[in-house]
C-alpha cells in the first residue's frame, strides 16, 4: 500500500526525499506513519509522508503538517499546484 501511496504523490514525494538528503543530519522521528524530520528552521513543510518541522514544535504544528500530508493522500499529483504552491508563492514573493 505504501508504494501505491508514494507512487500517487510521487512529485511531493521526490522533492520530500531529495530535502530529506539535504537535512539528514537532522533528528529523525516516525510519527502517524510519517517521518518528522525536526530541522533549525522555524517554518513547516509537509510533503508526502515526510513532515519538516522545527526543532521546538510542539503537537499542534505537527498535526497541521499531518493535515496537509493527508491532503497530499487524497489529491495525489495536482496536490502540489493546489495546496502547495500557493503558500510558496505567497511566502516568496509578497
Amino acid at each position: 500500500m505504501l508504494i501505491l501511496k508514494i507512487i500517487w504523490q510521487l512529485p511531493q514525494e521526490l522533492l520530500g526525499f531529495i530535502i530529506r538528503l539535504m537535512f539528514w543530519k537532522c533528528p529523525t522521528e516516525k510519527w502517524n506513519g510519517r517521518i518528522v524530520i525536526r530541522w533549525k528552521l522555524s517554518s513547516g513543510l509537509s510533503l508526502g509522508h515526510y513532515i519538516f518541522v522545527s526543532e521546538k514544535a510542539g503537537t499542534n504544528t505537527l498535526n497541521h503538517e499531518y493535515g496537509h500530508s493527508k491532503q497530499s493522500e487524497y489529491l495525489g499529483p495536482i496536490w502540489i499546484f493546489v495546496i502547495g504552491s500557493p503558500p510558496f508563492v505567497w511566502c516568496t514573493f509578497f
